[in-house]
């Protein structure tokens, strides 16, 4: 199975949605080489911290981030995906939970279709 990029993109949702999401992504039958969490604009620092708090509880080595204070609307986690070090990328907003084969799909879809999902 080909190497992925996951974009995770976070602005003001609940950290309980945070936490669901992040287990989800752990949950994937094909694990991302590298994750990606995408806090751009958000003035919400709790959820940051949760997020750095569950990837040192579950030591996660691969599991980064990014923040701006600039609020890059809907173009800043594409912006960033264009310079992932893999091939595949695959991005999810902060309302998307994926089922565990959702990763190893987009993959095969996109190399199937060599294009954008």
């Amino acid at each position: 199975m080909e190497d992925y990029t996951l974009f995770l993109n976070y602005f003001n949702k609940d950290k309980d949605l945070l936490i669901k999401q992040l287990e989800r992504v752990r949950s994937q039958t094909h694990a991302p080489t590298l994750v990606m969490a995408c806090f751009l604009g958000t003035k919400n620092t709790e959820l940051f911290a949760e997020y750095l708090g569950y990837v040192k509880k579950h030591k996660l080595k691969n599991w980064k981030y990014t923040t701006s204070n600039y609020d890059w609307k809907y173009v800043g986690r594409y912006q960033l995906a264009i310079n992932a070090p893999t091939d595949y990328v695959v991005v999810l907003d902060d309302d998307r939970f994926p089922c565990k084969n959702y990763c190893k799909n987009m993959v095969k879809i996109a190399k199937q279709t060599n294009g954008i999902i």
